[in-house]
C-alpha cells in the first residue's frame, strides 16, 4: 500500500482542521465534499515526526473506490442498491427523482451514475442526456424493470454503457459498473438484442 504524506501550510491546515470536525457529521461531509477535493474526503490528520501537523492520504482508498451516484424513485431500492455496491464503490449521493438527480449529481463528481428509467420529474434517459449536455463525463448504467429492447436502445443512444434489469441486480450490477468504467458496454444477459 502506497501512502502519500502532505505537509500543510497555514491555509490548508485550517481546511484540514475543518475537515476533521466535519468527519463526525456525515451529512455535512456530503455537502462539504463538493467544496474540498475528493482526496481530502478520506484524509486523516496525524502528527508528523517534527511535531508539525500533516495529512496522511491512503492511495488505495482514494484511487480504487469509484464514486457512484444513485437515482431511483423508490427509497427501498436506493438502500438495496447501496448495500449491493457496499465495499467496492463509494456512494456519493442519491436522488428520488430525475430533476433532483440532474441538479445534485454534478456537485459530487461521480464516476458512475446508476439511474432508474421510470422516475418522476425527468425519466432516467432524460437525466443522462441532461447531464451529458452539462458536460458530465460520468459513465451511465441504467437499473430498470424495462426489458423491452426499445428502452435498451434508447438508453444506449443516450450514452449509457450499462443496462441492468432489477431482478438481475445481484448478479449483474457490479459487473456492469466495472465494465462501464472500462469504457465497454454491459447489458443484462437475459435481454436478447437483435
Amino acid at each position: 500500500m502506497l501512502s502519500l504524506h502532505l505537509f500543510l501550510g497555514e491555509e490548508l491546515m485550517k481546511k484540514a482542521e475543518i475537515l476533521r470536525t466535519l468527519l463526525a457529521d456525515a451529512h455535512v461531509l456530503f455537502e462539504y465534499s463538493s467544496i474540498m477535493s475528493c482526496v481530502f474526503e478520506t484524509a486523516l490528520l496525524y502528527p508528523t515526526t517534527n511535531g508539525k501537523p500533516g495529512v496522511l492520504i491512503q492511495e488505495d482508498t482514494v484511487m480504487t473506490a469509484p464514486r457512484v451516484f444513485l437515482a431511483d424513485d423508490q427509497a427501498d431500492m436506493l438502500r438495496t442498491v447501496a448495500q449491493v455496491l457496499e465495499g467496492q464503490f463509494k456512494i456519493v449521493g442519491t436522488a428520488e427523482d430525475g430533476g433532483r438527480a440532474c441538479e445534485l449529481a454534478p456537485s459530487v463528481c461521480p464516476d458512475v451514475l446508476v439511474l432508474d428509467i421510470s422516475m418522476p420529474v425527468m425519466d432516467g434517459i432524460e437525466v443522462a442526456v441532461c447531464l451529458r449536455n452539462q458536460g458530465s463525463t460520468a459513465k451511465v448504467v441504467f437499473l430498470t424493470v424495462h426489458e423491452d429492447t426499445d428502452f435498451v436502445e434508447a438508453a444506449l443512444s443516450a450514452g449509457a454503457l450499462g443496462y441492468v434489469l432489477k431482478p438481475c441486480m445481484a448478479t449483474d450490477l457490479v459487473p456492469a459498473i466495472w465494465t462501464a468504467l472500462s469504457g465497454n458496454t454491459f447489458v443484462s444477459p437475459s435481454i436478447h438484442l437483435s
